[in-house]
């Protein structure tokens, strides 16, 4: 090649040379954004699920980032477990099984003459049998941060349980009545507790990460599958069973999730089952 030859023009051909328009420029930076973005998403991902096992790291903090997949995934479900949980369960909400935590019982008892019988311990059979099972395995609302501080305290926690005053008066001791109901709950099963917390929000974290690469639907095909799925996800780590149904026939595909403890899930299931087989049958006669 000679000095002042320009390398581009030598070989130069237009019948076979790329077309540099903005088409080629717009799709070179599609692909670009489309790798940066998985990248970024899986960094995301993995974020949170460090921050999941060190347990120095506040689990308020590391709920707002799940909050926010939540939003980009669109489950509502997700969405509401994970407020419910940055927060506090409502009362109408229902308490998910591994907030649930066993309780012991003690109690001020007056007597005639001014007698009393100070800190006498209540077997909790007694009190299931008396005032119902929800008064011996205690629902905790409060929010996931307040339950790894409760978790902190060496000592446990002690409940003022006033309310049962009146329900076991005269019922545990002959001629006695209550005068202070006190419950309390170990450091152990809060800590527990706190650790089921962290261990459901890491199980999710896996199974979005396993089942919708990118995790936020970079892929057009796994944006309209990303709620169905997550909805799956988080039926099966939080509440356990998740059956899924599927069916193919001729000119038909159904399919449907059946959630354990969700009546309304069962009916949809149901009702697609129906159909399917009605459309099939309708064929057939004719």
């Amino acid at each position: 090649m000679k000095m002042n030859e320009n390398p581009t023009d030598r070989d130069f051909d237009p019948e076979t040379a790329p077309d540099l328009s903005g088409d080629y420029w717009q799709e070179k930076f599609d692909k670009a954004t489309v790798n940066q973005a998985g990248a970024s998403n899986a960094g995301f991902l993995e974020s949170i699920q460090a921050d999941l096992v060190d347990h120095n790291t506040s689990i308020a903090s590391t709920l707002l980032k799940l909050r926010l997949l939540a939003a980009k995934l669109g489950s509502d479900e997700l969405a509401e477990w994970i407020k419910y949980e940055a927060e506090g369960y409502p009362q109408d909400a229902d308490i998910p099984a591994y907030r649930e935590v066993p309780v012991s019982f003690s109690g001020t008892f007056l007597g005639p003459l001014g007698m009393r019988i100070e800190n006498a311990p209540i077997p909790p059979l007694l009190i299931k049998q008396i005032a119902g099972e929800d008064w011996v395995n205690y629902k905790i609302r409060e929010s996931a941060a307040a339950v790894e501080d409760m978790a902190g305290e060496k000592n446990g926690i002690y409940l003022d349980l006033s309310n049962l005053i009146v329900v076991l008066r005269g019922k545990i001791y002959p001629d006695y009545n209550p005068g202070k109901i006190v419950g309390f709950i170990s450091q152990t099963p809060l800590i527990e507790m706190s650790n089921a917390i962290r261990k459901r929000l890491l199980e999710i974290t896996i199974e979005i990460a396993d089942k919708i690469p990118g995790a936020e639907g970079v892929e057009p095909a796994l944006i309209s599958r990303a709620p169905e799925v997550t909805a799956q996800i988080f039926h099966q780590t939080i509440h356990g069973n998740v059956t899924n149904i599927q069916s193919t026939g001729t000119g038909a595909n159904i399919r449907g999730t059946i959630n354990k403890h969700d009546p309304e899930s069962l009916n949809t299931g149901l009702f697609k089952v129906w159909s399917l087989g009605k459309k099939i049958l309708t064929k057939w006669r004719s």
